[in-house]
């Protein structure tokens, strides 16, 4: 039966490309990572949870200076395992227990006793209690005792059956919660991975990704540090463990369990500018099964007399809170993180430093000029100086929201975006809060500004022309701004032309970050100016809230098109010609509907992108990629890239790799990734090409036809082929598919009701083979994904084109 099975998919695959990845079930995914960082210089072991971790190849993480020695997979410490823990400890506890009753006449020394039973081992308990109960027995004439199986044992605690009982009751401690956890399968898997950070590591974020033999996983965060790093030790939920204080700085490390706290005791001194900043959120962006759909981290400070001296749920917009504290008297305090209504699960993972740590609270303005010299003033804490120069040099590719920070010693800040434009640039100059007058400006402009108190407004004139388009953008709250914008443009006479509260930008046009950020509050308009004369542009805060940190930057001037790619998935697994589909993702900027032209760059040989062309006024199209026939296995980075002409100008932006991920049961969001990684696998057989016959963009109208040819091997195809339409546009289907040798037409209709007008991109064409299983009476019918046809450029038009 496996032989025939074979040899019908080898049958099949000699006319067609392999399956796509997205159509395996068992890709590698990773729930989380703990502890997901490391100290520079250490040697560490972390957990990847996640589901179809078994068979792990390797395990990388970007950037350099972060070695894998050692991969080890199993299960996770889910509920399963948990209830293990609990047998062991029970069992041992039971064994104990018949120890003393059995010898306490004898003996007459509890003290005694004790010690004896606390240094014996599981199976040296576990043996004498099933002896005497077998000897018990065997006196009564009953069956011989059995003793029962050791319960499952952990990969993390190879000896588990010869730990003593205080190493057991610690280990109980730690993965037994209050409360049972919920039972997720998508955290069901670990791997323990071991891992050298080299001492020259380059702080920051990194990448983790697991690669298995049937795929890549998604990436992960794991950060790398420079503090001493400590891990959370339960219980720890009613008070901090005994011990000494833990001396300032660190990062502590630890999970969240249902109903979970946990708290720590650390020594602080009088004067003391304490940061104390929590990595959750950053950590894991989004639950897909969660309300809110992240873990919602809250710290809190005791001081000795128990007493709560500081409290934060969040810094500003961001769920991750930063609780900023200046030292009263000297002490030992307790740090307390829980999350804010008692959820917990596995994968609600933190890191939180705490110390006199570099932060900055703010910066103004925030972005240059490109090519010019920018001095920003910045206020924070711990801070080595109040300015700092932001590079505003040209550089390759898509630059236009850099970052920057500073360091103190070996310890860098919170790092802080700034954006760069060739734009004029001005900065406000108060008063200029009076509608009627407004502060005079040139077109075009960007003004960098302030709201600066409650209630606050700015507000510009200028001089406009009838006709004239006219584009007002905010840039604040993509800058780490707190700024809730609200921008209205006014006539001569005082009447309220246009206004624009929040622009959503779920893909992340001028900020990468801003796919994790569910409130796009940043304000975006477009108007033409109905006559000439003066016009004024007003913007404040919708809250009418301001302060120091509410900076922003306005730019306001005639329409700039523009366009930005993000492709998904970012992470792909083939095999040696194997093709898959990726999605792209287009946001059109001030009016660019123009086409684009994507292409790999750079790409080692034999990798091949079609259906690149993406049409006038797509935001969204299908491509495939195909790996090279042949070759060794290799992990490779590719690099995407879109190029299109705007006012005559050729213009190129890369495509930023992303996630489609989704947020508590319903929200999908673009995370962007720093690398496309690919992982070919190399194969003994690569099945032939197939290519497209005919116009090049296939073209149908409303309640008609089209037909689409493919060449092919000439070879006779097995029955049970069937063709199936991906995402098709809505009332587009497949009407009938014409196999002949060396050739197979596809006949596409648009349904006259269903099907818009306008609607175009690259369609995929899944191919499956189909079969009967079961008994006469009770056969069901089965379907294999077994390949992807090359995409195909399809346009739906209201009258058949002329020729």
């Amino acid at each position: 039966m496996k032989f025939l099975f074979r040899q019908t998919l080898g049958v099949v695959f000699a006319g067609f490309v392999l399956v796509s990845v997205q159509a395996q079930p068992r890709n590698p995914s990773v729930g989380y990572v703990h502890p997901a960082g490391g100290q520079r210089g250490t040697k560490i072991t972390i957990e990847i949870a996640g589901q179809n971790l078994r068979r792990v190849e390797s395990v990388q993480v970007s950037g350099g200076g972060v070695k894998v020695l050692s991969v080890r997979t199993g299960a996770a410490f889910t509920q399963r395992l948990r209830n293990h823990f609990r047998a062991i400890r029970d069992q041992r506890t039971n064994a104990v227990n018949t120890l003393k009753a059995k010898r306490a006449e004898a003996l007459k020394a509890a003290g005694t006793m004790e010690e004896e039973a606390e240094g014996m081992t599981m199976e040296g308990a576990a043996a004498k209690a099933a002896a005497e109960e077998e000897e018990a027995k065997k006196k009564k004439g009953g069956m011989r005792a059995q003793r029962e199986p050791l319960p499952l044992r952990h990969l993390a605690f190879p000896k588990l059956e010869s730990m003593k009982m205080w190493e057991l009751r610690r280990v109980s401690m730690m993965f037994t919660p209050p409360t049972a956890p919920q039972i997720n399968r998508q955290i069901s898997e670990c791997a323990l991975v071991e891992i050298e950070i080299a001492p020259d590591a380059k702080p920051g974020d990194r990448e983790l990704r697991i690669f298995t033999a049937r795929g890549v996983s998604n990436p992960m965060c794991f950060q790398v540090g420079t503090i001493p790093e400590v891990h959370e030790i339960e219980p720890n939920n009613t008070k901090a463990p005994d011990g000494p204080p833990q001396k300032t700085p660190f990062l502590l490390n630890g999970q969240i369990l249902p109903g979970d706290i946990d708290r720590l005791r650390f020594e602080a001194r009088k004067g003391q500018k304490l940061v104390v900043q929590t990595f959750a959120r950053h950590l894991v962006p989004f639950l897909a099964d969660a309300v809110p759909g992240w873990f919602q981290a809250t710290v809190a400070l005791y001081d000795e007399k128990g007493r709560e001296v500081a409290y934060a749920d969040d810094f500003r917009f961001d769920p991750d809170p930063v609780l900023l504290y200046d030292v009263p008297a000297t002490g030992v305090y307790e740090l307390e993180i829980r999350d804010s209504i008692y959820r917990g699960r596995e994968d609600f993972v933190y890191r939180i430093s705490v110390g006199e740590l570099p932060f900055i609270t703010r910066m103004f303005p925030l972005g240059g000029k490109l090519g010019g010299t920018t001095v920003a003033v910045i206020d924070g804490w711990n801070l080595p100086g109040k300015a700092i120069v932001l590079d505003t040099r040209p550089q390759p590719g898509d630059s236009s929201v850099r970052q920057t920070g500073r360091q103190l010693g070996e310890h860098i800040s919170n790092s802080i975006p700034y954006a760069v434009d060739d734009v004029p640039e001005i900065s406000e100059s108060e008063p200029n809060d009076d509608r009627r007058k407004g502060a005079p400006v040139t077109l075009p402009v960007i003004v960098n500004g302030r709201i600066g108190r409650p209630k606050d407004r700015d507000v510009f004139r200028f001089r406009g022309k009838k006709g004239q388009q006219v584009v007002a953008h905010v840039m604040a709250r993509r800058l780490r701004s707190p700024l809730d914008s609200l921008i209205r443009l006014f006539d001569s006479a005082g009447t309220v032309l246009a206004w624009n509260d929040d622009m959503s930008d779920k893909v992340g046009f001028l900020h990468r970050d801003m796919g994790t950020n569910t409130h796009h509050a940043d304000s975006y308009l477009r108007v033409e100016l109905p006559a000439d004369g003066l016009y004024r542009m007003e913007i404040s805060d919708t809250q009418a809230h301001g302060g120091a940190e509410y900076g922003y930057r306005l730019r306001i001037g005639a329409p700039e098109p523009d366009f930005s790619l993000r492709i998904c998935p970012s992470s792909v697994a083939m095999t040696g010609g194997q093709t898959t589909p990726l999605t792209v993702h287009v946001l059109r900027r001030d009016g660019f509907a123009g086409p684009i032209q994507l292409s790999l760059r750079d790409a080692p040989k034999g990798f091949l992108l079609q259906g690149g062309r993406i049409p006038r006024s797509c935001d969204r199209t299908r491509v495939t990629l195909t790996a090279p026939r042949k070759g060794k296995t290799r992990n490779v980075s590719l690099h995407f890239e879109g190029r299109a002409k705007i006012a005559g100008e050729s213009v190129v932006r890369a495509a930023v790799p992303a996630d489609n991920v989704m947020q508590a049961f319903l929200w999908r969001h673009l995370v962007t990734t720093d690398a496309f990684s690919a992982r070919v696998k190399g194969a003994k057989w690569a099945p032939p090409p197939v290519h497209r016959v005919g116009e090049m963009t296939a073209r149908v109208t409303r309640g008609g036809t089209v037909q689409v040819s493919f060449k092919r091997q000439m070879r006779k195809l097995l029955p049970g082929i069937e063709y199936s339409l991906s995402d098709p546009p809505p009332g587009l289907t497949i009407e009938n598919a014409d196999q002949k040798p060396g050739l197979l037409t596809l006949t596409l209709r648009a349904d006259a009701e269903a099907a818009k007008v306008g609607a175009a991109g690259n369609l995929i064409v899944n191919v499956f083979k189909t079969g009967m299983r079961g008994k006469s009476k009770k056969k069901k019918k089965w379907r294999w994904p077994i390949g992807v046809l090359p995409p195909i450029p399809l346009e739906i038009i209201a009258e058949s084109p002329t020729r």
